[in-house]
């Protein structure tokens, strides 16, 4: 579920939001909906590529430890790696588009834009 949520947002919601603030023309907006539009786009797919290595992990474990998987894999577990996974990309997805828009800005202003 978590992988099929951080796609469908990754592919539908993310693309319109920015239309908007295209159509609006305004440079305000803009700069600020592309450091938001970045962030997110990076905390998604950090999340949808943790999600699918959590998944693997959990198969592995299944195949290897077949007994003892209920007590390995349990239901506080999961909820811990889910939480841990989102946190993981909200923190990536902020520092890498941070680091983007500050080197953009540099850009802009040496352009003289």
């Amino acid at each position: 579920m978590n992988v099929i949520r951080t796609q469908v947002e990754l592919s539908s919601i993310a693309p319109r939001r920015s239309l908007v603030h295209v159509k609006a023309n305004s440079l305000f907006l803009l700069q600020g909906m592309c450091y938001i539009q970045c962030a997110m786009n990076y905390c998604l797919i950090v999340v949808s590529m943790m999600t699918l290595g959590f998944v693997s992990v959990d198969r592995f474990i299944h195949i290897v430890y077949p007994l003892h998987y209920i007590n390995i894999v349990t239901a506080t577990r999961v909820r811990i790696t889910i939480i841990w996974t989102w946190i993981q990309g909200l923190i990536i997805g902020k520092c890498v588009s941070r680091q983007h828009f500050t080197h953009a800005h540099l850009i802009l202003e040496e352009d003289g834009m």
